[in-house]
């Protein structure tokens, strides 16, 4: 992801894989399949926290930033 200033300086950006998106989609994925289903709140809960582990959540919240006449 990038973010972009409005003072002019150098947008930052985040580093995520394609293999880490597939990942946070597919745990969107299953945690909409059972809400929509009506799936208990425990298991739902249960299963949040397993897929917080997968995807290792909480995310780093460093963001790099680029240097002048740096490409990525």
């Amino acid at each position: 992801m990038v973010e972009y200033q409005p003072k002019g300086e150098l947008p930052q950006y985040e580093d995520m894989t394609e293999d880490e998106i597939w990942e946070l989609r597919r745990a969107f994925d299953i945690l909409y399949m059972m809400i929509v289903r009506g799936q208990n709140l425990h298991d739902i809960s249960r299963t949040a926290s397993k897929l917080a582990e997968r995807v290792k959540y909480p995310f780093d919240r460093r963001i790099k930033t680029l240097e002048l006449g740096e490409e990525e």
